[in-house]
């Protein structure tokens, strides 16, 4: 049973029943992702291809053209390797063969802009149903991130593009998201970010997401180090 505590003046502390996350009313709060799972940190790792494995196994792999533009994916060297031509505004997603629907997760990857613009959108799907309904974590090399919703094909900005000193740029940056019934968690480079309560999709899959507002070529997007753990 999830239990929320009202907060203090000052600061606020967001308890379930093993995992808590306590931060203070500043823009950039020091909260530390290793320092708050808790007992979550104990739930078994799901056995998906975290991308150390080089044969592409379980997740899309090769050249894809469709009204977005053109993407080619491969795995080398411990990366996702991800390169795209965007005609126009658009987004790519991939998602591991074989998830069950989770309705508790943590999921993690590292991701890095490793060319196009400064504004490419990179980052984590959760509570993926298809195409046309899920939630996107993403940041950008302009130091910013978002936190977006689809529904029924409409996609909507629930976080509009934030600037989080959390973020590093020209190299990866360690993205999270922690889901409990319909509280949502996100850290960015260890550091917590924002919390958010939504009732829209109760289960789903996780993945990877890479988009751009414009048309754009050699775009090029590197995941790593991808996990999942649930209860």
């Amino acid at each position: 049973m999830l239990g929320l505590v009202e907060p203090h003046e000052s600061s606020s502390v967001t308890t379930f029943s093993d995992f808590a996350v306590a931060y203070s009313d500043t823009e950039n709060p020091d909260v530390v992702l290793s320092d708050q799972l808790g007992p979550i940190s104990w739930w078994p790792v799901v056995p998906v291809n975290n991308f150390e494995k080089t044969d592409d196994q379980g997740w899309p792999s090769g050249k894809e053209e469709d009204s977005v533009g053109e993407i080619r994916r491969s795995i080398l060297d411990g990366n996702y390797r991800w390169f795209m031509t965007f005609e126009g505004e658009g987004y790519w997603i991939a998602v591991p063969d074989g998830l069950d629907p989770m309705t508790d997760f943590y999921v993690t990857v590292d991701g890095f802009r490793a060319n196009g613009p400064v504004d490419t959108g990179f980052g984590l799907v959760f509570r993926y149903a298809d195409s046309e309904n899920y939630y996107d974590f993403q940041v950008n090399d302009n130091f910013e991130y978002s936190i977006g919703i689809t529904r029924n094909g409409d996609r909507k900005m629930i976080v509009g593009w934030s600037p989080s000193e959390a973020l590093a740029t020209e190299t990866y940056n360690w993205l999270t998201v922690v889901g409990r019934g319909d509280q949502f968690f996100f850290f960015i480079n260890d550091r917590f970010v924002y919390d958010l309560e939504d009732k829209n999709f109760p289960a789903g899959q996780v993945g990877v997401f890479a988009g751009l507002d414009y048309a754009a070529k050699n775009v090029n997007i590197y995941f790593r180090n991808f996990e999942i753990r649930t209860p």
